[in-house]
């Protein structure tokens, strides 16, 4: 799925005139029935996007987490590369985190 940026791109692809038109339903959609008394859009084309968003949704959902999965496992490798490199220093001391840094237990 690629990058976060990436992700818009694929759920609403542009490459048809429908989903050029679709997309600009999307797009449009949001201020013309903030603003407009008036608007309407047909149902049909109402729950193609409604899908459509929610497919986009749960896509950002997945990502999110496998990002923070990712961000967890470096902060994991991060922490016992620290307590390692405390070993080999002969510190022989335990670590805690404190305001998301680093600092030798002194207690």
């Amino acid at each position: 799925m690629g990058g976060f940026f990436n992700l818009p791109a694929a759920f609403f692809p542009r490459d048809t005139e429908e989903e050029k038109r679709m997309f600009g339903l999307l797009t449009r959609s949001f201020s013309a029935f903030r603003y407009r008394e008036n608007y309407r859009i047909r149902a049909e084309e109402a729950v193609k996007l409604l899908e459509r968003v929610g497919q986009f949704l749960e896509g950002i959902d997945k990502w999110c987490r496998g990002k923070l999965a990712e961000l967890q496992r470096l902060a994991a490798a991060a922490e016992m590369d620290v307590h390692r490199n405390a070993r080999k220093k002969g510190e022989g001391m335990n670590w805690y985190i404190n305001e998301g840094k680093f600092q030798p237990d002194v207690r």
